[in-house]
C-alpha cells in the first residue's frame, strides 16, 4: 500500500509541474560548460552534464533561474512555468575579467577561484613557457617562487634534498593521475608535453589526502586546453647556445655547444569528438663533458561526448617518447675539471617512455559526477656500456571519484585509487608494489564568506610480500573573504611517501663512488601548516595580487643519501669498497618561513 501511495504521489506531482531544459555555453568558444550550477533562489536546481545540458521540474509559477560557474559572470533569467509545459532556457556565460579570478582544480579536484583555496598555490601560464623558450617543464618551474630544481629533483620551500634522482617528495600529476616512475619514483620531465597546455598549478605543502604517496612536499598538476569550435594549429621553434666560461682552462670543447627544439600541435572538434595531437623534437649538446640529450615525442588526446547517453563522455590520452642521452655525474676537480668527468662514471642511455590513459566520465541529471581514470605507464632504459644497469618498469593505476554538489554551499568528494608497479632491473632486481586507498573530502560555505573543508585518506602499501601498516591522514582548511579583494586562509594537512624501489634496493658503483641498498628503509611522514593573506589590486588595465604566507613543514623519518662506511655483517676491517652513499632515515626535520609573491 505504501509503494502504491508513493507512486500515485509521484504521478500527481509530475502532472502538476512544468519542465525546464536548456544548454549552458561559454562566450569565447561557444563550447559547453559541464558542471554549471543552474538553480532558483528557493534551492531547486541541478548541474549541467558533459554536454552543458540541464533539466529539472518546477511547480507552476514565476521564477528567476540562475546559472553560475567558477570564473564566469553569473547570469539569471525570469521564466513563467505552466503545468505540463516545457520551457527552453539557454545561457551563454561570459568569462569574468575581474581581478583574482583565475580558476584552479588541484586543491579540491574541482573548479574554484584561486582566492577561494585554503592552501598556498602558484600558477604557470603558457606565455611564460614561450617567453623563456623552455624545452621541458622543469626549466619553467625554476621561475616559481619557493620552487627549486636540483639535477631534476623538485623541491618546494626547501622540503627535499638531493637523492640522485630517486624518490621525489613533490608529486607530478597529469590528467588527474600521478606520473612518477615505478622504479626510482622520480619525474620524467622530458615526457611531459607542453603543447596545448592550459596552465600548471602548484600546491605548496603536504597534499596526500587527495593525491596519496609522494605528495609530501607538494603537487604539480598539468592541465590542458580542450579544443575550441575553431581548429587550431601552432608551431614553436627555439634555439640557443652556451657561452664559454671566462676561465679558458675550463673550456674542454672544440665546437660550440648549442641546443634546439621544435614542436607542432593541432586541435579541433569533429561533431562530438575532440582531437588534440602534438609532436616534439629536441637536441642539446650540453656544456658538461659527455652530457647530451636527444628526444623525440608524440602525443594525442581524444575525447568523445556520447550522443545516446546524456552526460556520458569517454576518452584516451597518450604520450610516447624515445630518448638518447648521456648524464653528467661528478666533476673531475674544482680547477680545470669542473665541466669534465671521470669517463668511468659516464652513463649513456637509450630508452623509451609511454603512458596511455583511458577514462570515462558521467554527469548525472541530479548534479553528481562519476569519473574513472586509468593509466598504463612503462619505461625501459638500456645502457650499452653498462648492461648491468638496464631496467624496465610497468605501472598500472586507476582512480574512481564521485563528486556531488548538494547546493551552492555544500559539496562532497569520495573515491578510491590503486597503483600496481612491477620492476625488472639488473640494478634493483625484480620487485612489485601495490598501493590501495580510499579518500573523502567535504567542502562547505558558512556565513556566505567562510569556506571550510575537511578531508581524509586511508592507504595500504605492499612491497613484494611485505605489507606496511595502513595509515590514515587528514587535512582541513578555512578561507574567509575579509573585504572585496582581501582573503585570509589557514590550512593544515598531513603527507607521507613510501620509499622508492631504487632507494631500497639500488646497489651499484659510479666511478669511485658506491651506492649501497637499504631494504629496511621506512616511509617518510609529515605535515604542513600555512597561514596566508591574498590582497588583490587593480590599477587601470593592470591587475594582480600580493600573496603573503607564513608556513611550517614538519617531517619524520626523512630519507637522505648519506655518505659513510657501510660494512657487511662479519667484516671487521673497512676498505674503499665499503665507502659510499646509502639511503637512510635520518630523523626529524622542520622548516619554518615566510613567502611574499
Amino acid at each position: 500500500m505504501l509503494v502504491l501511495a508513493l507512486l500515485k504521489a509521484a504521478e500527481l506531482f509530475s502532472q502538476n509541474t512544468g519542465t525546464v531544459i536548456g544548454l549552458v555555453t561559454e562566450s569565447t568558444t561557444g563550447g559547453p560548460l559541464p558542471g554549471t550550477h543552474v538553480y532558483i533562489e528557493q534551492g531547486k536546481g541541478t548541474l549541467t552534464g558533459a554536454n552543458g545540458e540541464f533539466k529539472f521540474d518546477l511547480l507552476p509559477g514565476s521564477y528567476t533561474v540562475n546559472a553560475k560557474f567558477v570564473g564566469y559572470k553569473p547570469s539569471g533569467q525570469l521564466i513563467n512555468i505552466v503545468e505540463g509545459d516545457t520551457v527552453r532556457l539557454d545561457f551563454t556565460l561570459i568569462a569574468s575579467i575581474e581581478v583574482l579570478n583565475e580558476v584552479v582544480v588541484t586543491a579540491e579536484k574541482s573548479e574554484q577561484k584561486i582566492t577561494e583555496v585554503n592552501v598556498s598555490m602558484s600558477l604557470i601560464k603558457p606565455a611564460l613557457i614561450e617567453k623563456i623558450s623552455a624545452s621541458s617543464l622543469d626549466k619553467v618551474l625554476k621561475q616559481v617562487p619557493g620552487f627549486e630544481i636540483l639535477d631534476g629533483q623538485p623541491s618546494i620551500r626547501g622540503g627535499s634534498g638531493f637523492s640522485y634522482g630517486a624518490g621525489s617528495r613533490v608529486l607530478m600529476v597529469v590528467e588527474d593521475l600521478p606520473l612518477i616512475s615505478g622504479d626510482a619514483g622520480h619525474v620524467q620531465w622530458s615526457l611531459l608535453p607542453l603543447e596545448n597546455l592550459s596552465q600548471v598549478e602548484i600546491i605548496k605543502g603536504a597534499s596526500s589526502v587527495l593525491y596519496g604517496s609522494s605528495a609530501l612536499n607538494g603537487v604539480i598538476n598539468m592541465r590542458y586546453d580542450p579544443p575550441g569550435d575553431i581548429p587550431k594549429t601552432s608551431m614553436r621553434l627555439f634555439s640557443g647556445a652556451y657561452l664559454a666560461p671566462a676561465r679558458e682552462e675550463l673550456i674542454w670543447w672544440k665546437t660550440p655547444r648549442w641546443f634546439s627544439g621544435n614542436s607542432l600541435s593541432h586541435s579541433r572538434k569533429t561533431g562530438n569528438l575532440e582531437v588534440t595531437t602534438g609532436a616534439y623534437l629536441f637536441q642539446d649538446k650540453g656544456y658538461r663533458e659527455d652530457e647530451y640529450s636527444e628526444h623525440a615525442r608524440i602525443n594525442a588526446r581524444l575525447h568523445y561526448r556520447s550522443k545516446k547517453i546524456r552526460g556520458l563522455s569517454y576518452g584516451i590520452n597518450t604520450s610516447a617518447m624515445y630518448v638518447n642521452q648521456g648524464d653528467f655525474f661528478l666533476w673531475q676537480d674544482a680547477d680545470s675539471g669542473a665541466y669534465r668527468q671521470n669517463h668511468a662514471g659516464t652513463s649513456f642511455n637509450t630508452g623509451r617512455r609511454l603512458y596511455v590513459d583511458p577514462s570515462v566520465r558521467y554527469f548525472t541529471e541530479k548534479g553528481g559526477r562519476h569519473s574513472i581514470t586509468t593509466r598504463y605507464y612503462g619505461a625501459s632504459n638500456n645502457m650499452p656500456d653498462n648492461a648491468d644497469k638496464n631496467s624496465r618498469f610497468d605501472l598500472m593505476m586507476g582512480e574512481y571519484r564521485y563528486q556531488k554538489k548538494f547546493s551552492e554551499n555544500l559539496s562532497w568528494t569520495i573515491g578510491s585509487a590503486f597503483n600496481h608497479s612491477k620492476v625488472n632491473s639488473n640494478l634493483y632486481g625484480i620487485h612489485s608494489k601495490n598501493e590501495t586507498a580510499v579518500f573523502s573530502q567535504l567542502s562547505a560555505t558558512l556565513l556566505k564568506k567562510l569556506k571550510y573543508n575537511l578531508g581524509f585518506r586511508w592507504e595500504s602499501y605492499r612491497l613484494n610480500d611485505i605489507r606496511e601498516n595502513s595509515r590514515p591522514v587528514f587535512r582541513t582548511g578555512f578561507n574567509y573573504q575579509l573585504f572585496t579583494h582581501t582573503f585570509l586562509r589557514l590550512s593544515a594537512g598531513q603527507g607521507y611517501r613510501f620509499p622508492s624501489i631504487a632507494e631500497k634496493f639500488a646497489a651499484t658503483q659510479v666511478g669511485a663512488l658506491n651506492i649501497f641498498p637499504n631494504p629496511d628503509l621506512e616511509s617518510e611522514q609529515g605535515w604542513s601548516a600555512d597561514f596566508g593573506i591574498i590582497q588583490g589590486y587593480k590599477l587601470g588595465s593592470l591587475n594582480g595580487f600580493i600573496d603573503f604566507s607564513i608556513f611550517r613543514n614538519r617531517y619524520t623519518n626523512m630519507i637522505e643519501y648519506t655518505f659513510g662506511v657501510y660494512m657487511p655483517e662479519g667484516v671487521i676491517i673497512p676498505t674503499l669498497d665499503h665507502v659510499g652513499f646509502k639511503a637512510l632515515n635520518i630523523g626529524k626535520a622542520q622548516i619554518t618561513g615566510l613567502e611574499v609573491i
